[in-house]
C-alpha cells in the first residue's frame, strides 16, 4: 500500500499512527482515572445495568426462537400430514380410475412416488 513513498515518509507515518493511537489509549485512561469515586460507582452500576437489559434482551430472544422453532416443527408435521391425506385419496381415486394417480397429483401440486 505504501510502496510508493520514500523510507522517511513511511516511518513518518508509522509513527503518526502510533502516536495518535497512544494519544487516543491515553485519553480514554485519563478520563476513567478523573472519576471520583461516586462517579466510578455510579458508572459501573450503569454499565451492571446495561448489562442485565443485554442479558435479558438475549434471553427473551433465545425463548421467542425455541417458540419459532417449535412452531415451524408443528407446521412442518401438519403439512406433512396433509400431504400423506392428500397422497392416500389419490391412491383411492386410482384404485377407482385407473391411471388417474399422477393427474391428481398434479392437481395438487405433488410430486409423484
Amino acid at each position: 500500500m505504501m510502496e510508493w513513498l520514500p523510507g522517511k515518509a513511511k516511518m513518518a507515518i508509522k509513527t503518526t499512527l502510533v502516536g495518535t493511537g497512544l494519544l487516543f489509549i491515553g485519553a480514554a485512561a485519563n478520563a476513567q482515572q478523573s472519576m471520583t469515586v461516586e462517579e466510578l460507582e455510579n458508572f459501573i452500576l450503569k454499565k451492571k445495568s446495561e448489562l442485565n437489559e443485554a442479558i435479558k434482551q438475549r434471553d427473551d430472544t433465545i425463548n421467542k426462537r425455541a417458540e419459532l422453532d417449535l412452531k415451524r416443527t408443528e407446521q412442518a408435521q401438519r403439512q406433512n400430514d396433509l400431504e400423506q391425506e392428500l397422497r392416500t385419496l389419490c391412491e383411492e381415486r386410482e384404485a377407482a380410475e385407473p391411471g388417474s394417480e399422477n393427474a391428481c397429483l398434479a392437481e395438487l401440486n405433488l410430486e409423484p412416488k
